[in-house]
């Protein structure tokens, strides 16, 4: 249960499921602990991948949240854990074009007189879209089925990055 939004100030994992490592590192899932130094309260992750579980809880990746609004940044290098998407044996040839692992990231912060702007970064992973193809991504607000933003990227090696500008609601 969150106790509300605070100001993170980064931070790092403090404990992971015991007996479960990767690389001699213990795998941190929905509910590990975690540092953050803006906060004397404890903050924990709160969302991990959909499709992969260690006793019954999400394993945490790379664009995870946590209580007090971080997000984990780093992982082990090397290792690549994806949003549970499965795909049919019957049809590996031709796949249904699907965007899935989405992740946001903070790219840059920009305060102008009472106004921000805030730049974050949307990367995923594709299937069934061609290198070079261009993609067009909606952005609802959320709990709604209000469009407030669109934005197209270029798949590239399987893998699509787009800069989302956002705005506080005295700029929209």
């Amino acid at each position: 249960m969150s106790d509300g939004s605070k100001p993170h100030v980064g931070g790092t994992v403090t404990k992971g499921v015991d007996g479960v490592l990767i690389d001699g590192i213990p795998v941190a899932i929905k509910g590990s602990k975690c540092v953050c130094t803006g906060s004397p309260k404890p903050n924990s992750i709160t969302i991990g991948s959909p499709g992969v579980f260690i006793d019954g809880e999400q394993v945490a990746i790379v664009g995870s949240m946590t209580e007090h609004g971080g997000v984990i940044i780093d992982g082990v290098p090397g290792v690549t854990i994806s949003g549970g998407f499965a795909m049919r044996a019957e049809n590996p040839e031709k796949p249904e074009p699907r965007i899935f692992n989405l992740q946001w990231r903070k790219k840059s912060f920009i305060i102008r007189d009472t106004n921000y702007e805030e730049t974050v970064l949307l990367s995923a992973d594709t299937v069934g879209y061609e290198d070079g193809e261009e993609v067009a991504l909606k952005i609802y607000e959320e709990g709604s089925d209000e469009i407030i933003d669109e934005v197209k990227g270029i798949v590239e090696n399987g893998r699509l990055e787009v800069e989302w500008k956002t705005k506080n609601e005295e700029e929209k």
